[in-house]
């Protein structure tokens, strides 16, 4: 085996250990499980204090993903370019510190093209913390805004915003 082939294993590795912690993160929000709580010395046949359900949202707190206040329709403007808004309206940090209802997931896939697109870190949160907040997806392939019914979280049949 060459030095080459060598690194090839050792990045692919890399990356499956980086997918496999990630899962693991994912499953442990669901779950309430702690990365403590996977060592068998704490396990019990008690089952974990549910979590406390996050207050309401504010739809209210809401920003531009530039950082500027959302005053007026100027952020809907598309880039010719990459068919997106110039910004896009997100929960304020401090509403999105809150908590979450639903994991944060960085990407979904649009099932008319099978695409998969990635948001920015504030969409993700704004969606984790309020499902319901947009009414549509951006795909980067069509280079379009587009129902929310027609994107799935990727690697899942679920519906974005559900």
């Amino acid at each position: 085996m060459t030095t080459e082939e060598l690194l090839k294993r050792v990045i692919a590795l890399a990356e499956y250990v980086e997918d496999l912690d990630k899962r693991v993160r994912i499953l442990e929000f669901n779950s309430g499980l702690t990365s403590r709580s996977r060592d068998p010395i704490m396990w019990t046949n008690d089952k974990p204090e549910p979590k406390p359900e996050p207050p309401p949202v504010d739809r209210s707190a809401q920003v531009l993903t530039s950082g500027k206040p959302v005053v007026s329709d100027e952020h809907k403007t598309i880039n010719p370019a990459t068919g997106q808004q110039t910004a896009y309206v997100v929960l304020t940090a401090a509403e999105r510190a809150k908590g979450f209802v639903r994991p944060v997931r960085s990407s979904y896939t649009h099932m008319t093209c099978g695409s998969d697109t990635y948001m920015a870190r504030e969409i993700a949160e704004t969606l984790a913390r309020d499902p319901g907040f947009y009414s549509g997806g951006f795909c980067h392939k069509c280079r379009g805004h587009f129902p929310l019914d027609q994107f799935v979280w990727k690697g899942t049949k679920e519906q974005v915003g559900s």
